[in-house]
Order: structure tokens, then sequence, then C-alpha cells
């Protein structure tokens, strides 16, 4: 199930809700009935994710199914042949988090934040990956849908009005970020710290902080 999540870019209730005809093992394809917003989406399914849900259906238990036979039929299912429960699957998650020694606070969500890293990573446009991730947005007129990482560049379309308010508060911020400036050569440093550093640098940020202005002061 977190393989699902993770590999396959799905939420928690789409995961729990997955019946076999929704697997298109030829086309490597997952069809999402119903998703978020009520719309039906495609996602992906990699060989390596395909060859796992086969191995689950080979030792799937059915003592508590009775969901039937046939495309209708559920992939996980939980107490007296319903599918498990989004919380089932989200304390799945936190104890295998636990188990991998994880200790910052994640959740289920944090699978799609991966996914989405990770073709980042590859090189993947972004406007593609917004798109996989199901960012599609309608305008109320209904006349026609647009991936929601940009504006539709229709100016009665109020997504349109409120991308253009939103890059327009970004450019206002910059600008005044800019005024704060000296009228002095700047110089940009990076520092890379050890692995063991961040999670003490991150209870004494202060000391930190001085720390690296005072290098700052040396190397210039």
């Amino acid at each position: 199930m977190l393989s699902l999540a993770h590999g396959c870019d799905m939420r928690a209730g789409e995961v729990v809700r997955l019946r076999v005809g929704d697997i298109d093992g030829e086309q490597k394809i997952i069809r999402i009935v119903q998703s978020r917003g009520r719309k039906d989406r495609n996602v992906m399914l990699p060989a390596d994710i395909l060859g796992l849900l086969r191995d689950w259906w080979a030792e799937r238990p059915t003592s508590q199914d009775t969901s039937g036979a046939g495309p209708e039929r559920v992939i996980f299912p939980g107490y007296r042949g319903k599918h498990l429960s989004p919380r089932q699957i989200s304390r799945l998650f936190k104890q295998a988090a636990r188990a991998a020694g994880i200790t910052k606070p994640v959740t289920l969500h944090t699978l799609r934040h991966s996914f989405a890293t990770h073709l980042l990573e590859r090189g993947v446009d972004i406007r593609v990956i917004q798109a996989l991730l199901g960012h599609v947005a309608r305008c109320e007129d209904g006349a026609h849908e647009h991936i929601s990482y940009s504006s539709c560049c229709n100016r009665h379309c109020p997504n349109a009005r409120r991308a253009q308010m939103q890059a327009g508060a970004a450019k206002a911020w910059l600008a005044a970020r800019e005024a704060e400036l000296l009228p002095v050569r700047y110089f940009h440093l990076v520092f890379t710290l050890p692995k063991p550093i961040p999670g003490i640098a991150h209870q004494n940020k202060r000391e930190l902080y001085n720390l690296l202005r005072r290098a700052s002061r040396m190397s210039t």
C-alpha cells in the first residue's frame, strides 16, 4: 500500500478503495474513480509495483472478503468485506516510519511530496509533475479545465486573477528586499555542513549563525 502511495502518487483514500477493475496491467495504469474533487484520473503503474500487487494478490487474506468477484473485488479487504479505511493505512505508515528510524513528524501525504521531489530531481518538467499530481482546476463557468500550476490567462476567470495577484505580491516583496540592500559589493557564500551537524544546529541556531557570520568575515 505504501508503495502505491509513493510510486503511483495515490492518496490514502485512493489506495484503500482500489479494486481489481481499476488496474490495467497491459497499459501500466491505474484508473482512479471519483478522486479528489469528484474527478476521475489515471496514474502510472511502474512494473515493479505491478509485481508487488501480483505478489500481494497471491497472499491476500480472503476470510473477510465479501466484496464479490470480478472487477469490483477490493484489493485490500478489511473487516466484513469492506476496504480498509484511510486512518488504518495512515497508522501503518507511521509504524513503518518508526521502524525505519524516522523521528521527525511525517504523514502519508509526505509520500506525495517525495514523489514530486524525486521526479524533479530526475529532470522531469514541473508542469508534467503537476499534471501527474492531479492538480487540475476548472473555471467557474465550466468552459474548460487547466493544470492549476498557472493561470488560464482568461482575465474574467477568478483563478487567473488570483494567480496574477500572487505574482504581483511576489514581485512587490522582491522589490522591497532589494530596497533594503546597501550600495556595496555583495558576495554569495554557500556552506555545506557535515551530516551530524544539522540536528545539533537546529537546537542552537544563534550559535550556528554566529559561527557562519564569523567564517564569512574571515573568508572575505
